[in-house]
């Protein structure tokens, strides 16, 4: 899958938590109808939300693309140390 930016073994290990979820729904929009015009798979879309995996640039900028936001606004990182 694309969607998944790999990390290095001895990288620190940094956790995604996200509101595209909510973003999504404010929108009216399925995770199945996300993923379609992100061109990735509605697993991934629920991977991403639930932040089980981190999405590469190329769909985090199709994501705030489709979604109509900014980066910011989407991802928030955090340690998880």
């Amino acid at each position: 899958c694309h969607c998944v930016f790999p990390l290095p073994w001895n990288q620190e290990v940094i956790k995604m938590k996200n509101q595209i979820a909510d973003i999504r729904k404010d929108k009216g929009l399925t995770q199945i109808e996300l993923a379609e015009k992100c061109n990735v798979s509605q697993q991934s879309i629920s991977k991403i939300e639930k932040g089980v995996i981190t999405p590469s640039l190329t769909v985090a900028l199709q994501l705030s693309r489709v979604l109509n936001c900014k980066l910011d606004d989407l991802f928030n990182a955090k340690d998880i140390n």
